[in-house]
């Protein structure tokens, strides 16, 4: 595999968006198992690294480092839960409803579709 970026396509309903990124980091992300699961458990809902924890029973110490890679790859957005007591704390969305890999002899294309859920709680 080598280490140079192919094309990424994100498909919103309103216009496509590319971007480049690195074929052997995204492979990383989707192929890694926590990393799909904190994938899966956000379908729904958004939810707090603690509330990962609980639907999934990963580490924090590992869910933390699984949501700051979605993140970088652009799959899921961290967001500010706000509370009365001002103990506020950061939940993740989803950003994508479907990833597909289209795999041909000489490339690859990820095509991913924007998710059209907005955040709010």
């Amino acid at each position: 595999m080598s280490s140079h970026a192919h094309r990424f396509e994100t498909a919103s309903r309103d216009e496509t968006a590319c971007r480049a990124i690195a074929e052997s980091d995204l492979l990383s992300v989707l192929t890694d198992e926590k990393c799909r699961g904190v994938l899966r458990a956000l379908e729904a809902d958004s939810l707090t690294v603690t509330e990962l924890h609980d639907a999934l029973g990963v580490p924090v110490s590992t869910l933390y480092r699984k949501v700051d890679c979605l993140v970088e790859a652009g799959l899921i957005e961290e967001h500010t839960r706000f509370r009365a007591d001002g103990n506020h704390k950061s939940e993740y969305v989803r950003t994508v409803s479907a990833v597909s890999l289209d795999v041909d002899l000489d490339e690859f294309t990820v095509t991913v579709e924007d998710s059209e859920r907005t955040v709010g709680r």
